[in-house]
């Protein structure tokens, strides 16, 4: 019975086996079946695909030479690009480099307008006391007339005289110290301002080579224009500089004639001194001869008296 059992038992393993190999037959079967209707259905002669790979080659050869043509082109314009880019960073550094060079005139300039300013204030001090110091002049001179014509009003014999000499020479002096001191002065100033005029001629020289190079530049030239009215004003405030110098130079020239006008006025005080000395001395000596008559007539009325007195007791 066993055996008899197994035998079904294979026997039913191998009919299922067959079924599935029948199933899978049949799968087989219809997909042959459908390659077949597909590959009637899309047939294509061999010369036809013989054509369609030529124009396919061609058309492929056709494009490759576009992608070559194309590829030159690309390599023309990124050489072309390249060489651009390379002159623009070059035009940038030098337009960059021209920018610091302005930046730096510029910040020397200011220096130079701060330097002349100060000029400027120094030279209008400097007027300030040249003004100051004529009105000192001025002063004094009256001082010295109406001195000299309260002295001439109210002279009397016994008068001390005044020390008139000491006193010019004390002046003169005074003047001459500050005669010193402002030629000094406008001296350095003159050399100062000759320094900034040498540094501005040659910032201006610089200034018009930077100009030169930089003409394909609208911002450099418009940098250009605004250094260029800079030193135009500043060579304007040398002129002016340079006027207030010659008017401190027509002051000083002015002193100076006041000074020979202080020297004639003492000559003429030292003589108005001596004519007061001769006029004392003329007096002295008239006091001198009054003071003897005044002695003759004393000792001649004593006797008088004496000679009355004697007739009276006789």
């Amino acid at each position: 019975m066993a055996a008899l059992d197994e035998k079904e038992k294979e026997v039913s393993t191998e009919a299922a086996e067959k079924e599935s190999v029948k199933a899978a037959l049949d799968e087989v079967t219809k997909t042959l079946m459908y390659l077949q209707e597909d590959l009637s259905n899309n047939y294509m002669p061999l010369s036809s695909h013989q054509d369609a790979l030529g124009k396919a080659a061609d058309q492929e050869d056709k494009v490759r030479r576009e992608l070559i043509a194309l590829r030159g082109s690309l390599d023309s314009y990124s050489k072309e690009a390249i060489e651009a880019k390379n002159v623009c960073s070059m035009q940038n550094i030098l337009i960059n480099e021209k920018d610091r060079e302005l930046r730096d005139k510029e910040k020397e300039l200011k220096s130079l307008r701060r330097e002349l300013d100060s000029k400027a204030e120094a030279l209008s001090n400097v007027n300030s006391q040249l003004q100051q110091s004529n009105r000192d002049r001025d002063r004094d001179r009256d001082r010295l007339r109406d001195e000299m014509m309260a002295m001439t009003r109210s002279l009397e014999p016994h008068t001390a005289t005044i020390n008139y000499k000491t006193m010019y020479d004390e002046l003169k002096v005074d003047k001459e110290r500050e005669k010193a001191t402002t030629d000094q002065l406008i001296e350095r100033l003159k050399w100062e301002i000759s320094t900034l005029e040498e540094r501005l001629e040659k910032a201006k020289a610089e200034l018009q080579d930077k100009i030169k190079l930089e003409t394909n530049y609208l911002l450099a030239q418009g940098e250009a224009e605004r250094f260029k009215q800079e030193a135009s004003d500043l060579m304007k405030k040398v002129t002016r500089l340079e006027e207030r110098v010659d008017h401190q130079q027509r002051d000083s020239d002015y002193l100076k004639e006041s000074r020979h006008e202080i020297g004639a006025s003492n000559q003429n005080l030292k003589d108005e001194n001596s004519r007061l000395r001769e006029n004392n001395t003329e007096l002295k000596s008239r006091l001198t001869q009054m003071e003897r008559e005044l002695s003759s007539y004393s000792v001649t009325k004593t006797r008088w008296s004496c000679l009355s007195y004697c007739q009276v007791d006789n």
